[in-house]
Parts: C-alpha cells; sequence; structure tokens
C-alpha cells in the first residue's frame, strides 16, 4: 500500500500576498519610528537640519503657549506636580522650561 501525502503548503502566489500584507502591517509603525528618531536626532543636533530645528523650536513655543493658554489644562498640570512645582508653575512650565531656546 502506498501512501500519498497531501501538499499541504499553500500555493506560491498565496504565500506572496501573505508576506505583502504582513509588510504593509509593519510598513506603517516602522515609518512612524524612523520619523520618531529623526525627530529626536534634528532636536539634540540642530546641525543636521536648522530649518527643521528652527520649525521644531517654533512649534514647541506654540505648544507651550497654548498649554499655558488653557486654564483647564494648566490647572490640571498644575496640580500634577513636576520638577518646577514648587516654584506654581507645574509640568506645563517645566515644559515650556525645557522647550524654550
Amino acid at each position: 500500500m502506498v501512501l500519498r501525502f497531501r501538499d499541504t503548503t499553500p500555493p506560491p502566489a498565496d504565500r506572496r500576498a501573505a508576506r505583502a500584507r504582513r509588510v504593509r502591517a509593519w510598513a506603517w509603525p516602522v515609518r512612524l519610528a524612523l520619523l520618531a528618531c529623526l525627530g529626536v536626532a534634528v532636536w539634540q543636533e540642530p546641525r543636521l537640519s536648522p530649518w527643521l530645528h528652527a520649525r521644531m523650536q517654533v512649534a514647541a513655543a506654540g505648544a507651550g503657549a497654548a498649554l499655558q493658554r488653557t486654564a483647564r489644562t494648566g490647572r490640571r498640570l498644575a496640580a500634577g506636580g513636576g520638577p518646577s512645582s514648587d516654584k506654581g508653575a507645574g509640568v506645563a512650565g517645566w515644559i515650556a522650561e525645557a522647550l524654550s531656546p
């Protein structure tokens, strides 16, 4: 009696399609991580991209100002404490202080 084994591997086209789905699923998180790394690198070393670093500082200043303008958020952050909480500024003040040039 001869035993014949069925070929249980999927066809190559299905394997390629599955691999493509996995690659597409990982593409956006990897891209986001790379952009975050680029942002951190430019923030720490302005010579990498002076133009982008200047825009990042403007955006950080605007974010800090928006945090301080919003009374509810400012109270919530001040209640949370932080490195500068003894000065009454809370986390919002610490963020603005850390991001200011």
